[in-house]
């Protein structure tokens, strides 16, 4: 007599080699596929060895798909429909199955439907290796497929690699709207974002957008070293890019370096406008800022304009020592630059210096 145990047992054996199998088991064409899934997407024949093909065109055989996961729809080139392709999406390790199109797996800024649009890969921050993350070059139009690093879309001088390192805009050449080109400003070490076109950082009486437009550096208050600033020779039409302190622009005997060290005009002949050239009074101790043109210092009764336009010194009473102080020869019509004391001008028998002497005419 069979044990109740014995009987379960042949019922077992019975049904797995007797019974039919589940569907799902069952792969008619033999490609790999079983029936059940083929016969779930309307796309698959389950009579017919397709697993070979692409009938979604999203990179994935139907076997592959199938290989992958069987939630995978090979009639569907985007099963999670997030935009992205099945097999774009494992191509690059991402899920087929879940809406990742918001996802940034490599940080840079670029979402993975982004990286798709651009072509890019999603797990590498710097498709092209120039050193721009793909989401900056994307944001600011660039092609994160080409090294474009070097490239200077907006013409201030300053490479797209210069502008993603200083966080500036490379298509706009003046980020921060303060007229001063983002390359110089960088060149120049200012903030090429913020407005510091007002600022004056080397003491030389320019601001730094009046740097800009002379062309002379904004840290060096005396560009080309001629030892004249920057401001002084913008503000007085000198050329603060060339070597001009020798120079002697309004002819007063004074080179530009000189008038600048006294404080005088370079382009005015007589500063303070006392009727003596700024050279004259530099050279014989006078005052070239202040009209001093009726002292008298060498007491000679002859001021220092009378002085100037008897080319006599006004530091000194009688200029040729003849005896006779310059004042009373130019007022009697004698000569202070000549030695002329020994002269009988009126035949009255006394020479001039006589005549001096004497408190004659």
């Amino acid at each position: 007599m069979k044990t109740l145990f014995q009987t379960a047992a042949l019922a077992l054996v019975c049904a797995f080699f007797f019974l039919p199998r589940p569907a799902f088991a069952q792969d008619t064409d033999g490609d790999g596929m079983p029936d059940n899934y083929e016969n779930t997407h309307g796309c698959l024949m389950a009579d017919t060895a397709d697993g070979g093909v692409d009938y979604d065109s999203d990179g994935m055989t139907s076997l592959a798909e199938y290989q992958y996961s069987d939630q995978m729809d090979p009639c569907s080139p985007d099963s999670d429909a997030d935009s992205m392709p099945d097999g774009w999406e494992v191509a690059n390790s991402l899920d087929p199955l879940t809406d990742d199109s918001t996802g940034d797996p490599d940080s840079d800024n670029l979402d993975n439907l982004g990286e798709f649009t651009a072509n890019t890969n999603p797990n590498n921050p710097d498709s092209d290796s120039d050193l721009m993350p793909d989401g900056w070059e994307v944001t600011n139009g660039l092609d994160p497929l080409t090294d474009d690093s070097a490239s200077d879309p907006d013409l201030d001088n300053l490479g797209n690699l210069g502008e993603f390192t200083a966080n500036t805009n490379p298509n706009n050449p003046d980020s921060d709207g303060d007229l001063m080109p983002d390359g110089w400003e960088v060149a120049n070490g200012l903030d090429p974002l913020t407005d510091d076109s007002a600022g004056e950082y080397d003491g030389d009486g320019l601001t730094n957008l009046q740097e800009y437009a002379a062309g002379t550096n904004p840290y060096n208050p005396d560009t080309e070293g001629d030892g004249m600033p920057d401001g002084w020779e913008v503000v007085n039409g000198l050329d603060p890019l060339n070597d001009d302190s020798w120079t002697d622009y309004d002819g007063d005997g004074l080179t530009s370096l000189q008038e600048f060290g006294i404080g005088t005009n370079p382009n005015s002949f007589d500063t303070d406008s006392d009727g003596m050239p700024d050279g004259w009074e530099v050279a014989n101790g006078l005052d070239p800022l202040t009209d001093d043109s009726a002292g008298d210092p060498d007491l000679d009764s002859l001021d220092n304009l009378g002085e100037y336009t008897a080319n006599t010194n006004p530091n000194n009473p009688d200029s040729e020592a003849d005896g006779m102080p310059d004042g009373w020869e130019v007022t009697n019509g004698l000569d202070p630059l000549t030695d002329d004391s020994a002269g009988e001008y009126d035949s009255d028998g006394l020479t001039n210096l006589q005549e001096y002497a004497a408190g004659t005419n």
